[in-house]
């Protein structure tokens, strides 16, 4: 449950959710509108740059190249011209017109490139693609024929003919280049290069021009044929970027790509003849930076205005509160077991606080005038209670009765349960005692108060109890005990005990016919336990539960007893019809049910297993004498018909309400684990875990039994045999586990 401030600080969040956090969600919205419009702005304000920026190095490439096939072309065609003349006036391409070439070409405008005489070379390259004449000493003897994508097209070249390359970037000086070749007559090559590096430096020139029109960083490329980078600031590309800058090409148009928030980077590329020029533009988003700062702003003015009313709903709060703890705390504070109530002193502004605090005064005033009232009638409903509890606590125990006599099977331990029972429920002894009678002596079970050991040593006959029919309830005077059920030798401690023993409940173990002992409880004279008419009464229901106990006792085992000498005389009859099995039932019953203990199961399937154990042939009975007495082999039909015992052992007890079950296993018994037995070749655990164990005894008697036609094995031929014949004819970890049972006999 909430106090008063937590219910205002919520109702303060109720109001403030659906207020907040659509408006919030709107100025997100607004914002992220503005961030894409800037940024595609931005974007169309970059293209337009990247466009003229193009436009601007196009127009110069153009004129640069104009200019220079002004001059050369003119030139081609003069030396071309005076090759063709007998007797030319002057040497075509001598030193001095070459000369005149190379000052017309560096005093050329060329968009503000400057160019020295050294930056204007020429070659002369003979039919088959060598350099035999250059002012390039470093080319001199180059073959040229080794480019073959390159030689092709000059050889093929007509006379007179002159090609200009135009840009290009000569890769093995990483320089950029303008060419110019002219076929000549004799079947050589007149060529005129011309070293253009300062492009770059204007590339970069009118790259940082651009640049300036928005923050950023520039790396510039250009790619020799499409294919290999050329850097002309910062560093290599990498494989994202040159991804990027491909895309960009084949699009014709900028490429963006977002880092983070901050900051993107613009990929640009374009073609211009031979060449590929890149940009890589790292862009600084400084309107991000105003866009998520007027979104914290906004959230910081949220939560500054919600902590504000909070605080003033939490002062607010205080007034109403500290006068209702005060009161809490009166009300905490009152007593009635108390005498003396000091309600005191107690003023509030508020109206209904104070009118409050004046009903809990009239309310403790009436409070206090019951209380007394009903203290006395709580007395009596206590006293009451507890006897109403201790009554039922002794119905519980005596509706537990029937699961005391019959959660065992053993007597004795039924008796000292039974005694555990009793002794609660007469909780007003001060010594009791279970004895049973063994020879011819009180043999004492099971006692509370006195030694068991001391009064066993006394070996008191039994002769004094055996006319006892009925529960004794008495009250004994000073001796009288003494002289008429005391044992005559007594130790001294014992002696005087019962001498002033002054009370007895003694109730017979007995049926009809039987007396088996006595359960008694005694009283010592000044004891203040006295046994009442009520304990006798509890007695007598015990007595009157455990006699019919000993009477369907000794109807079982007497019932128990008459089948179990039907069932020998028809194994009698059976070793008549087959003397090979003489004893072979009981040392089959008595070794499984060993085994069976050994292995920890219940009391029930031990005898189960007992009894399966000694019917297991009795099927025998139904196979001609001719069969199983037969000196020479068995036919397979006669075989066949020796297997057929287990099944008649089944018909023959399945409808026995107390052997059906047994019936079942002695069914299975010659069953292999492997699925090979008989009668249904069942396999595995498919055959009852019961049979699994009458197979194991069954073939261990029949190894270790002396017959005329074999001898006995030894424990360990047969424990070998066994082993041998695990998950094929017996089940495997029975066989460890006889193994380990035949080991612990051995060791007894």
């Amino acid at each position: 449950m909430k106090d008063l401030k937590s219910t205002f600080i919520s109702i303060l969040k109720a109001l403030y959710k659906p207020v907040v956090i659509p408006f919030f969600l709107l100025v997100l919205f607004l914002l992220l509108n503005q961030f894409l419009v800037i940024d595609s702005l931005f974007k169309e304000k970059v293209s337009l740059e990247l466009e003229v920026y193009r436009r601007q190095l196009n127009d110069s490439f153009t004129s640069i190249e104009g200019q220079l096939k002004h001059i050369i072309e003119p030139f081609f065609a003069d030396q071309f011209a005076m090759l063709q003349e007998p007797n030319p006036i002057e040497s075509p391409f001598s030193t001095q017109i070459i000369d005149q070439l190379k000052s017309e070409i560096v005093n050329l405008d060329l968009e503000g490139l400057e160019l020295g005489p050294d930056d204007v070379n020429y070659y002369r390259i003979d039919s088959s693609g060598v350099v035999f004449e250059t002012d390039h000493s470093l080319d001199l003897g180059l073959d040229l024929s080794r480019f073959d994508y390159f030689w092709k097209d000059l050889k093929a070249l007509p006379e007179g003919q002159a090609v200009f390359n135009s840009f290009d970037y000569e890769k093995y000086s990483n320089q950029m280049r303008f060419y110019a070749y002219l076929k000549l007559p004799d079947q050589s090559i007149f060529e005129v290069g011309i070293n253009l590096s300062a492009l770059d430096s204007m590339i970069l020139d009118y790259s940082h021009e651009m640049l300036q029109s928005f923050d950023g960083k520039m790396v510039v490329y250009h790619l020799y044929n499409r294919e290999e980078s050329h850097l002309l600031t910062g560093s290599l590309l990498n494989e994202q970027q040159d991804r990027f800058l491909k895309q960009s090409a084949q699009e014709d148009k900028a490429i963006f790509k977002y880092h983070s928030l901050f900051f993107k980077t613009i990929y640009y590329s374009w073609d211009h003849q031979q060449l590929q020029y890149s940009l890589v533009i790292t862009v600084f988003e400084i309107y991000a930076i105003i866009i998520l700062s007027i979104f914290f702003f906004t959230l910081f003015l949220v939560h500054y205005n919600y902590f504000r009313a909070k605080w003033s709903i939490l002062k607010l709060s205080d007034k109403l509160i500290k006068p209702i703890l005060m009161l809490e705390n009166k009300m905490k504070d009152f007593n009635v077991k108390t005498s003396e109530v000091d309600i005191g002193q107690f003023d509030s502004q508020i109206s209904e606080i104070q009118s409050m605090h004046n009903s809990f005064v009239k309310m403790s005033d009436n409070i206090l005038a019951s209380y007394e009232e009903m203290a006395s009638m709580n007395e009596e409903l206590e006293a009451s209670y507890s006897e109403n509890e201790a009554l039922i606590e002794k119905i519980e125990r005596l509706l537990e009765t029937p699961q005391t006599f019959y959660s065992t099977h053993d007597s004795q331990e039924m008796l000292c349960q039974l005694f555990k029972v009793m002794l609660p429920m007469l909780n007003r002894t001060d010594f009791g005692m279970v004895s049973v009678i063994r020879d011819h002596q009180l043999h004492f079970i099971e006692s509370s108060g006195i030694d068991l050991d001391t009064i066993n040593s006394m070996k008191i006959p039994a002769s004094k109890h055996l006319d006892m029919e009925k529960i004794v309830f008495k009250s004994y005077g000073e001796g009288e005990f003494y002289e008429k059920l005391a044992p005559k030798k007594q130790t001294d401690d014992m002696r005087k005990m019962t001498l002033s023993i002054s009370q007895g409940l003694i109730i017979p173990i007995a049926s009809k016919t039987q007396f088996y002992g006595h359960i008694a409880f005694y009283n010592l004279k000044d004891s203040p336990n006295k046994l009442t008419y009520e304990d006798y009464r509890i007695a007598e229901f015990y007595s009157h539960y455990l006699k019919a106990f000993l009477m369907i006792r000794e109807l079982s085992e007497l019932e128990q007893e008459i089948q179990k000498e039907t069932i020998f005389s028809i194994i009698r009859l059976l070793e008549q019809h087959d003397p090979y099995t003489k004893g072979h039932s009981e040392n089959v019953a008595k070794l499984a049910s060993e085994f069976a203990v050994f292995l920890e199961l219940s009391e029930k399937t031990v005898q189960d297993i007992y009894w399966a154990g000694l019917i297991h042939d009795m099927g025998k009975i139904l196979i001609p004498h001719t069969i199983l007495n037969k000196p020479a082999k068995l036919t397979e039909a006669e075989f066949e018909e020796i297997k057929k015992h287990p099944a008649y052992a089944y018909d023959v007890f399945k409808d026995s309400q107390n052997l059906k079950e047994i019936a079942y296993y002695v069914k299975y018994h010659h069953e292999k684990y492997n699925g090979k037995g008989y009668p249904e070749r069942l396999q595995g655990d498919q055959i009852p875990y019961e049979s699994r164990i009458l197979c194991i005894a069954d073939s261990w008697d029949a190894m270790r039994a002396n017959r005329v036609y074999k001898n006995s094995l030894t424990i360990e031929d047969a424990l070998n045999e066994l082993i041998k014949n695990k998950a094929i004819q017996f089940d495997p970890i029975l066989v460890d586990q006889w193994v380990a049972f035949t080991k612990h006999h051995s060791d007894e």
